[in-house]
């Protein structure tokens, strides 16, 4: 009988390297391979028909160990639990339950069988039938993560009972995200890929998964599917993930879900909404008096998220300072920017008195602005033209916050002119639907646009000259979010569609970009 469907994946293990010390004596070169069958030993042979025997003995080519046999070997159907024991070179599979009739049964030592030394393994699926004829059907497709569009490593792609949910028939994905299901028998599955953390070839709901948007596949023939298994992380328990307090008087909270509608006590007390802000659309800052305890009970409640939190004050050797920086990075501001200055605390008020600005291009104070201020922002509005450069002084107690004033300070801000940016002139007409825009400039994530009519043209100015590019996330609710799916609604993650092609943006330069997903 031919031996040609015994399936042996190998994986090469891990090289780990340590310092070499002088005198050691090597022992040779490392074994990269995992243990191999010796096929034609392997008794009753693989592929084997009207199969009787309640014993297998596959021979290996050298001594190997097994890893926790009871979650790594399983037959499928699940109709027999195996036991595993090995004399010398040879693994001894047997078992005492009786098998169905006229069934194509698939055993699989997944990564169970290791080399002694070197700790490589390797995927081994052993077929036979208890009737005449063996289950011939295949089915192979690919697994991708939804957000990357990558190929998923060692993710397991099953078939299942669509009546029971029993597993009839699984595989591994290898390094291209591809997966090939042997021996499969002529009906309808549901078709599910997750990331078995636990090994016990059932979906948990934290397990990352992906499946087909009706649940079923039907299987009448050897198939190729052209459409792969989107990957995604399920959403986890609505609830507060982070709370943490900084000094003198700052709390950042974040949530699992969208923070909206939201009412935050702390210590039983409801903080207005005029002291704290939204830092994205999951987290909130707020401003509160310094605490007198070690803890602080943190209440959260909104629309999506309901929870509690006892957040630590850790002390303070020093007092905090009230410090100031630029809102923006580098201290570098665009035309149409505002000019803004944050702070570490809640600003109850200013003295403008005490505020300089200098400009150093003619040596001469600048006196043409006002202020305003919200939470701990200090906003200077002036008419930038012919500016280039200017040097803000806040002298001491310029600033008052909720717990003290500012210690002398000066920060110079740089005005660029619109020659020394660039634009995108973006053609989404392809999308038909609301889409978010993502820009990355060398592979850092600029910003997130919402796009609510791509037949529309679309401008972004001022960017900063560089290596452009993008991802459009099909917002399907346009809730200005990219959403995972849903396995118990077999709801698909929203899909995203990845532009790797760089468009190198120069200054004072439009480039027209046109975005269309390759399938």
């Amino acid at each position: 009988m031919s031996m040609a469907g015994f399936r042996s994946i190998i994986f090469l293990g891990l090289l780990v390297s340590s310092c070499a010390q002088v005198g050691t004596i090597s022992g040779g070169e490392k074994d990269n391979a995992a243990p191999q069958v010796i096929m034609h030993r392997v008794n009753p042979p693989n592929e084997t028909v009207n199969f009787t025997s309640k014993q297998i003995e596959i021979p290996f080519d050298e001594f190997f160990k097994l890893d926790n046999p009871a979650e790594n070997i399983r037959i499928v159907p699940p109709h027999a639990k195996i036991k595993a024991q090995m004399k010398k070179k040879t693994l001894v599979l047997s078992w005492e339950d009786t098998l169905q009739a006229n069934t194509t049964y698939a055993i699989y030592l997944n990564n169970a069988v290791k080399d002694i030394s070197e700790g490589n393994d390797t995927i081994i699926q052993y077929v036979f039938s208890t009737g005449e004829t063996l289950d011939s059907l295949n089915y192979t497709v690919q697994v991708i993560d939804a957000w990357s569009n990558d190929p998923i490593n060692k993710c397991v792609v099953g078939l299942y009972d669509t009546t029971t949910n029993a597993i009839k028939n699984f595989a591994e994905t290898g390094v291209n995200g591809q997966a090939k299901l042997n021996y499969i028998k002529k009906g309808s599955y549901q078709l599910v890929a997750f990331v078995d953390e636990n090994k016990d070839l059932i979906v948990q709901p934290h397990e990352r998964v992906g499946f087909k948007t009706n649940g079923v596949v039907d299987i009448d023939s050897s198939v190729v599917d052209s459409i792969p298994l989107r990957l995604y992380t399920p959403l986890p328990k609505a609830k507060i993930r982070a709370a943490a307090f900084n000094h003198p008087g700052t709390l950042l909270i974040g949530a699992t879900r969208p923070i909206e509608n939201e009412r935050v006590f702390i210590n039983g007390e409801l903080i207005p909404k005029a002291h704290y802000q939204r830092i994205l659309r999951d987290s909130l800052q707020v401003f509160i008096p310094k605490p007198d305890s070690s803890f602080v009970e943190l209440v959260l409640s909104s629309d999506f998220v309901n929870d509690t939190s006892k957040v630590r004050i850790r002390s303070a050797k020093t007092p905090s300072p009230i410090s100031f920086s630029a809102k923006k990075t580098n201290n570098s501001f665009a035309p149409s920017d505002t000019i803004s200055f944050v702070t570490n605390d809640f600003i109850q008020r200013i003295d403008t008195a005490l505020i300089d600005v200098f400009n150093p291009k003619d040596s001469v104070s600048f006196h043409l602005y006002t202020c305003k201020t919200h939470l701990n922002e200090l906003s200077v509005l002036f008419d930038k033209t012919d500016l280039s450069e200017l040097t803000f002084t806040f002298n001491d107690s310029a600033i008052i916050t909720s717990h003290g004033s500012n210690s002398l300070q000066k920060i110079t801000i740089q005005l660029h002119e619109s020659r020394k940016y660039g634009g995108l002139k973006m053609d989404l007409t392809y999308y038909t639907e609301p889409v978010l825009l993502q820009l990355y400039m060398n592979g850092k994530i600029v910003e997130t646009l919402p796009v609510l009519e791509p037949s529309a043209p679309f401008v972004i100015s001022e960017l900063e000259p560089g290596d452009y590019t993008f991802k459009v996330i099909r917002d399907a609710n346009n809730n200005g979010q990219w959403d995972v799916g849903d396995f118990a609604e077999r709801l698909q993650p929203e899909r995203v569609d990845s532009y790797s092609t760089v468009s190198k943006l120069r200054a004072n330069w439009d480039m027209e970009v046109t975005l269309i997903p390759a399938d």
